[in-house]
């Protein structure tokens, strides 16, 4: 029974792992496109304000 349940979950667990690296690659990818846009913002939002003013 040992030998059965761990030769059984080995494969449950590569499939289960194979399909947490493919969501999180598909994540990784999604959050990576809109972040530059995102930075561009961010820059062009402030434009006025020196970039070597002192913060305190």
């Amino acid at each position: 029974d040992t030998d059965e349940i761990s030769s059984a979950e080995r494969p449950l667990g590569r499939t289960y792992f194979q399909r947490a690296g493919r969501e999180l690659q598909a994540a990784q990818a999604a959050s990576a496109a809109p972040q530059p846009a995102a930075q561009q913002e961010q820059h062009q939002i402030p434009p006025h304000i020196p970039p070597a003013a002192p913060l305190f």
